[in-house]
């Protein structure tokens, strides 16, 4: 099979956990009917208090703050993308797919990222792709989610069904039939991920997070309240779906705070984080094909909080459930991956949404060029 063409791609993601730079190299070949994905490097770099507390600002969608924290990220994320490649020796680079930061997304209507791509430019002068969602709106998709199209070409099998799961900030899933069913693929955010978990954190605790969900799994979940908030629209309502912060992060937290003060404060993780995988599992069995599913691949940090993986091991029960590094695939730097993918998708006119997953009218090359 002869390479039609390929491209040496950096793929940048800050993503809904608002925590660090996620940095992906990566080679991806494009065949006449197939497209190869080869991961070269990958790095992560935490944000400064300085730029987590911009990025924070920023949500209340004031235009100085938005402006103030689009050249600060733009910036940093120049700055540490040029030292990643320079002390891992990377060169040759055709171009950069970069997420930035979402500050707002609302399904179908807008979806806005920060991080003056420029930057980039002026410091490692390639082609750099950004603003990959509007295109799908535009067309009459939620925007969201766009990982399905990096799920396929990795883990879509022959004969079996497949799960993808990613629990970053907001948790979302693609559904992956196998090929000789002829199925549409499916893919939706569910509902919250680690963003309830890290502001309880926060609020509770004085933690930035709950490192390995140590907290979240030496109490008892309140039962009662998780199927209370399991009643919310987005969790009961079938896909194309896409949500974010705004619906599940600091604003959620503070409408339940009364009822959460109620807890003995031990219980209040396990409670949120018995919500996340009680959303999860519902959306998965009531809106995939879930007796089809033979295995779920996880990624993204979620994986790291023992309360939650055990909740979907119990939930799942009959299914193998695997993380995405049993695959060869960095689970913390999967999306990155996927954006450098997108990135050279564009370059090679590929178009790169899936309408089964949006909703969009049509495929269409997804991003915008600066060079």
């Amino acid at each position: 099979m002869s390479i039609f063409k390929q491209y040496k791609m950096i793929g940048l993601m800050t993503g809904t956990s608002m925590d660090g730079l996620d940095i992906c190299v990566s080679k991806i070949k494009f065949f006449l009917k197939s497209i190869n994905v080869k991961v070269i490097k990958v790095g992560y770099v935490e944000f400064p208090k300085k730029i987590k507390l911009n990025i924070e600002n920023s949500l209340s969608l004031k235009k100085e703050d938005i402006k103030t924290c689009h050249k600060s990220l733009g910036e940093f994320m120049a700055k540490e993308t040029h030292q990643f490649i320079k002390k891992n020796k990377i060169s040759n680079i055709d171009g950069v797919g970069m997420h930035g930061q979402t500050i707002e997304h609302i399904s179908g209507v807008k979806s806005l990222q920060i991080g003056d791509p420029k930057y980039l430019l002026n410091k490692l002068n390639v082609p750099i792709i950004s603003n990959f969602r509007n295109l799908d709106i535009k067309n009459g998709g939620t925007g969201a989610p766009l990982v399905p199209f990096l799920d396929k070409i990795l883990f879509q099998e022959e004969k079996n069904a497949v799960l993808c799961l990613n629990i970053g900030g907001i948790s979302n899933i693609t559904f992956l039939p196998s090929l000789e069913s002829n199925g549409n693929i499916i893919g939706f955010d569910t509902g919250p991920g680690m963003s309830l978990i890290d502001e309880a954190s926060k609020i509770f605790f004085n933690k930035k997070f709950d490192k390995n969900g140590t907290l979240s799994i030496n109490g008892k979940p309140n039962l009662e309240l998780v199927e209370n908030w399991m009643k919310n629209k987005f969790i009961t309502s079938s896909y194309p779906k896409s949500t974010g912060r705004k619906e599940f992060g600091l604003t959620w937290l503070k409408r339940q705070m009364s009822v959460l003060k109620k807890l003995d404060k031990k219980d209040i993780l396990p409670t949120l984080a018995s919500f996340t995988s009680s959303s999860i599992f519902y959306n998965c069995k009531n809106f995939t094909n879930y007796d089809k599913i033979k295995k779920i691949i996880i990624s993204g940090g979620g994986i790291y909080n023992t309360a939650i993986m055990s909740n979907l091991k119990n939930k799942f029960k009959n299914i193998l459930i695997y993380r995405s590094e049993n695959f060869g695939i960095d689970s913390d730097s999967k999306e990155a991956l996927c954006f450098a993918l997108l990135g050279a998708a564009f370059l090679n006119n590929t178009p790169s949404n899936i309408p089964s997953v949006t909703g969009a009218k049509k495929s269409v090359v997804l991003g915008e060029i600066l060079k």
